[in-house]
């Protein structure tokens, strides 16, 4: 009970450290290769030297940009949410099985308490994902506005 959502938070949270410590070692060597290019001067550099100037930046700034664009912090802590509930909730029923009585509804007849151990399960049954497409980096040709999205798309608009 609740076990996939331990296993999503604990997913999430690695993947947030992961992105983070590999933003952050990307980001390093860059700036140590920006230092080396600084040093010698722009043009006395390799083209190998710029080019992995240019690679570390997009790198460093993806990974770093990807936690927040996957949400992990607010998925691992949604996720965390809804197994302490379940975890709760299987304590409510330990505690009832041990003696007939719940501590928030009462003394209850055993079909009544599981009828609403059920409705409370089936609220708790969903993971927990979120994504923050606002923060992601999308060319404005990709990007739809307006309508319902029902409308038939005549393929000679494009052509004008």
């Amino acid at each position: 009970m609740g076990r996939h959502h331990f296993k999503e938070m604990r997913f999430y949270m690695a993947l947030n450290f992961g992105f983070i410590l590999t933003a952050f070692v990307l980001g390093s060597f860059d700036v140590a290769v920006v230092i080396l290019v600084l040093k010698k001067g722009f043009d006395d550099v390799s083209t190998a030297t710029k080019g992995a100037v240019l690679a570390l930046t997009i790198s460093a700034t993806l990974f770093g940009g990807s936690a927040a664009v996957l949400k992990t912090d607010a998925n691992s802590d949604g996720n965390q949410e809804l197994y302490t509930k379940y975890m709760a909730l299987y304590n409510r029923g330990r505690t009832y099985a041990m003696i007939g009585e719940d501590m928030v509804w009462g003394d209850i007849e055993v079909v009544t308490y599981i009828r609403r151990l059920d409705k409370l399960l089936d609220e708790y049954d969903q993971i927990y994902v979120e994504v923050d497409s606002s923060k992601a980096v999308v060319p404005s040709s990709f990007t739809h506005s307006g309508g319902s999205g029902d409308e038939e798309v005549d393929a000679d608009d494009d052509a004008e």
